[in-house]
């Protein structure tokens, strides 16, 4: 369904949905349920997103601006857009989460993509940057990856190489 909003804007139904905040809880929240923040100014989007973290059996909170960001929840992932329709930063809630919810995995998502604010994320504490449009499949694969220190991450990428690419690394290198 995430896929169809980019493909289909003009045929969105704009129907009245609920803010997940405002429905009710189920009696036991499990301490093990994974609990996702959406922080999107574009409602259509993050009703989108809520419904298929929904689907997945996540508890999904969904803000529009970082003023919403008073009553923390444990949260133990979030999705934050880079921009704000009321001009603050999604990136900014970063040190804020990591406060409250230490083991939180934050994704950045944003349709402003640039070298500088992924670096910067990054820096902050989030796990991944991703650009719009993006796949509820991209999006929940990145959120749910284990962080690795940067050596795994760079030795992984050299096994993953054959000695065809490796050479051709090479030679562009050199060249």
């Amino acid at each position: 369904s995430f896929e169809i909003f980019f493909n289909n804007k003009n045929n969105f139904s704009n129907a009245s949905f609920k803010n997940s905040a405002e429905e009710l809880l189920p009696n036991s929240l499990n301490s093990t349920q994974k609990k996702v923040l959406i922080l999107e100014d574009d409602f259509q989007l993050s009703e989108i997103l809520r419904k298929d973290f929904t689907a997945k059996g996540y508890y999904v909170d969904t803000l529009t601006s970082l003023r919403e960001l008073q009553n923390m929840n444990m949260w133990t992932h979030a999705v934050l857009d880079l921009r704000l329709a009321d001009g603050s930063l999604g990136i900014d809630a970063i040190p804020i989460l990591k406060e409250h919810c230490p083991n939180i995995k934050i994704l950045i998502l944003t349709g402003y993509g640039s070298i500088t604010t992924a670096v910067e994320a990054v820096r902050r504490g989030a796990i991944d940057y991703l650009l719009k449009p993006a796949s509820f499949a991209q999006i929940e694969k990145a959120l749910n990856k284990e962080p690795t220190s940067k050596a795994e991450e760079q030795t992984s990428d050299l096994k993953s190489l054959t000695l065809h690419d490796k050479e051709d690394e090479y030679i562009d290198y050199v060249y």
